[in-house]
């Protein structure tokens, strides 16, 4: 503990109160200054690498570590996919503590059972405020992807792309580094990609020779170390803003929508996501400047809004209706959209979404491919009569209805949604059900057994 505090001080640079070193190292609010100074002193006790002067701590100049030994208790993180076209889970990794050598190793491609949720959990509560090593960002984007499907949080403060510092301090491109060039460069043994552990070994040990590479007073702490390794990339202008970075950080980490205006008010761009504060904050980093719809975006932007939901679906329910209401240029450019997926092509579904409150269930009608409407129900009951003449009135008319014309914008935010959540969102398909009463049957099976809807079952 007392290690983690003295890292912490040596990487802000500065004096910190007892508060803020509680509440960011330890995790602990306290109640007012003098109750923090004194629970803080009962911890540190007679520590001479720390002293407390003029209300604030600070590491003793004599004591003051360098770069190699507060990097000394970094973690490496290594994961690899098998394939382009497997499970949005089926990854296999390793985590790696550069002090201890405890090591951590999970292999999801045969299995999605084959990890134990306790120990990752306990990983990432370890690792909380350490500086996290990784190759590219690609595998933190699955690192993050795995501790969402665990239920996990991690908030990555420091984090250290090895790919980009190495190709900086080597004077090179990053296309031109790969793990196995870069050992004899630094004059390590060749690493060993079919060992996840082994590889986020070889990371831990890449950080000293490298550090060598690099002007001094860039070295540390570690946010002058990420800078320096993203150095030459483009960076965001926030001047010309209404906003800067604070505002995005203060912004939720629940589902919602984001709505994107320019200097007159007006929507350019409406978005949807699982976490608000993650997703409108990928729209203002060095990558994000190079692709399409960004650049599109930073042409118009001027403020951003939020609006939280309950769930992702309703999120992309407002969404949906929000870009039919106000029909936003950059929505509507179909050169930066993706390609539609082929997945529920014109199927009539109900999507079943769990509430917030856990008491009802949120019923969506998929009609033809497109959201057509949307209604609650009680868990416990079988399904209402007012929502068995939904079901009827939508699916299964007394009236043939003509058929409405379908914007491609509508159908494509639906089965794009549909496609990713394939494996984990229940539903009841109506074209296999062939009647109102039949439909309203294996909704009951849902409705009646509120287990049912925490696991995907049903698979079509």
């Amino acid at each position: 503990m007392r290690d983690r505090i003295l890292h912490y001080l040596a990487g802000v640079g500065s004096p910190q109160t007892s508060d803020q070193i509680l509440s960011t190292v330890l995790k602990i609010r306290s109640p007012n200054a003098v109750t923090a100074d004194r629970v803080l002193q009962a911890m540190i006790g007679n520590d001479p690498r720390l002293q407390f002067k003029d209300g604030r701590w600070r590491p003793c100049p004599q004591h003051a570590a360098s770069p190699e030994k507060i990097y000394h208790s970094t973690v490496a993180l290594f994961i690899q996919k098998p394939g382009s076209g497997a499970h949005p889970l089926s990854m296999r990794g390793g985590l790696c503590r550069k002090d201890t050598d405890e090591a951590l190793e999970f292999d999801l491609t045969r299995s999605l059972q084959g990890l134990d949720v306790k120990v990752l959990k306990s990983w990432a509560a370890a690792t909380e405020g350490e500086l996290l090593i990784v190759w590219s960002g690609e595998m933190l984007r699955l690192w993050h992807r795995l501790l969402h499907a665990c239920r996990l949080v991690r908030r990555e403060d420091r984090v250290l792309c090895l790919k980009a510092l190495a190709a900086r301090a080597l004077s090179r491109t990053t296309r031109e580094i790969c793990p196995e060039l870069l050992a004899p460069e630094l004059g390590l043994p060749a690493p060993d990609p079919d060992h996840p552990v082994k590889m986020a070994q070889f990371l831990c040990a890449c950080l000293d020779p490298l550090l060598e590479l690099i002007p001094e007073p860039h070295r540390f702490p570690a946010r002058n170390l990420v800078a320096w390794a993203e150095g030459g990339k483009p960076a965001v202008d926030f001047t010309r803003l209404g906003f800067g970075r604070d505002h995005i950080r203060q912004l939720p980490e629940g589902p919602g929508i984001y709505i994107m205006r320019n200097r007159a008010a007006d929507i350019i761009y409406v978005g949807k996501a699982a976490n608000l504060r993650r997703r409108v904050g990928s729209y203002f980093t060095s990558r994000a400047l190079g692709d399409p719809k960004v650049s599109k975006i930073h042409e118009q932007i001027h403020s951003v809004e939020t609006i939280t939901t309950e769930s992702e679906l309703d999120a992309l329910l407002l969404e949906t209706r929000m870009i039919r209401d106000f029909r936003p240029p950059v929505n509507f450019q179909i050169e930066i959209h993706e390609q539609p997926a082929g997945y529920g092509k014109g199927r009539n579904l109900v999507l079943l979404a769990r509430a917030a409150s856990d008491e009802k269930v949120q019923a969506c009608f998929l009609r033809d491919g497109v959201f057509v409407g949307q209604q609650s129900a009680r868990l416990g009951k079988p399904a209402s009569r007012s929502l068995r003449a939904k079901i009827q009135s939508i699916y299964f008319p007394a009236r043939r209805r003509r058929r409405r014309s379908r914007e491609g914008w509508e159908m494509e935010i639906a089965l794009r949604w549909l496609a990713r959540h394939r494996r984990s969102v229940n539903f009841v398909d109506i074209d296999d059900a062939g009647d109102c009463a039949s439909a309203t049957r294996l909704l009951n099976c849902y409705l009646l057994d509120p287990d049912k809807l925490s696991k995907k079952v049903f698979y079509r």
